[in-house]
């Protein structure tokens, strides 16, 4: 059975996270203070934190931005449940808006709909499956954006649209992996100043060990090689595909090949089920989302994210990842070729 997702990790990784070993350097330091300087030049952020858990980062984007109890945070119903259950938790009130069905990217009208009718103190947005988000339509309203990242690390925007901040998961199915552990960084000081008050306060364990950074480090240092494997094997996938749809993928650049996110015209358990009787593990695209998990706190009204639970009941992943061989992306490609 190929995988749904596999980390890239070859020699060079196994070797910096020895070279840790061997050193003694298993806490927080040298490493992870790279690892952010260096994700911040790629991304163009102002620095930022590397801390072990997704949901503290989170929480500590929220926290910069000093979002009071009972506050109305606007966020895509499609981002992952982690930014609903943590303004819960902050006693912060979320408001799923729905997004285009061909995207599945917000759409700064839908926003703007939803601003109008309910003013929203913060935005939570997903660069969804490597293909960015779109900033530059939100800046009129005057709402700071948090953006979930993990999936696009390398896609250049086509805006000028900037998030106040950036979170990028750092989970071995991410384009870039430490294991586990979650970046948290600032769009220019201003921010950076307002997320340092509060990542100071963290405990040693929480922040990402050194083992992890390097890890995650080695992969960042050679991006650009693993994103133009990603988009070869894209590529080859399409070739394959004759039924169905896929989300948009604006090209190399732009966009990362994060993996293959096919709209289906027929029930996607039977899709599912034919792919793993030849071997591909798939995923359900949309399974751990704020609108796949609502449960009667959500206080968007029913059919009002409509486009989005389409996508939630229609769209399954096929494995892109780096270290896949020449057979398996040939297995591969034909389900694709052959999926009902």
């Amino acid at each position: 059975m190929i995988p749904f997702s596999k980390p890239s990790i070859r020699r060079p990784e196994m070797n910096a996270v020895l070279s840790c070993m061997v050193s003694d350097s298993l806490e927080h330091g040298k490493e992870a203070r790279e690892l952010v300087s260096l994700a911040s030049d790629t991304m163009g952020r102002s620095g930022g934190w590397a801390v072990r858990e997704y949901q503290r980062a989170i929480d500590l984007a929220f926290a910069a931005l000093d979002l009071q109890p009972g506050t109305v945070v606007g966020m895509s119903a499609l981002i992952p449940q982690a930014y609903r259950e943590v303004a819960l938790r902050r006693g912060l009130k979320p408001v799923l808006i729905d997004v285009d069905p061909d995207t599945a990217l917000l759409s700064p009208e839908l926003v703007a709909e939803q601003h109008a009718a309910t003013p929203l103190a913060a935005l939570a947005v997903r660069h969804v499956f490597g293909q960015r988000q779109p900033l530059d339509g939100f800046g009129g309203l005057g709402i700071p954006v948090i953006e979930d990242a993990g999936e696009a690390v390398g896609a250049e925007p086509e805006d000028g649209g900037r998030a106040e901040f950036t979170v990028v998961s750092l989970e071995p199915d991410k384009v870039i992996t430490a294991g586990g552990g979650t970046l948290v960084l600032a769009g220019g000081r201003t921010q950076y100043r307002a997320l340092r008050k509060h990542a100071e306060q963290l405990a040693d364990e929480q922040l990402l060990p050194d083992m992890n950074a390097s890890l995650g480090l080695t992969q960042l240092r050679k991006l650009g090689e693993l994103l133009v494997r990603r988009h070869e094997i894209r590529e080859y996938y399409l070739r394959a595909l004759h039924t169905h749809r896929t989300l948009p993928y604006p090209g190399p650049g732009l966009a990362v090949a994060y993996t293959l996110p096919v709209v289906l015209d027929t029930d996607m358990r039977s899709v599912v089920e034919y792919a793993r009787k030849h071997g591909v593990s798939t995923r359900a695209a949309f399974a751990d989302t704020a609108v796949a998990l609502e449960d009667g706190e959500q206080p968007a009204a029913e059919g009002s994210v409509k486009a989005a639970r389409g996508l939630l009941l229609r769209c399954v992943l096929f494995p892109i990842y780096p270290t896949l061989t020449n057979a398996q992306i040939e297995q591969i490609g034909k389900v694709l070729a052959t999926v009902p």
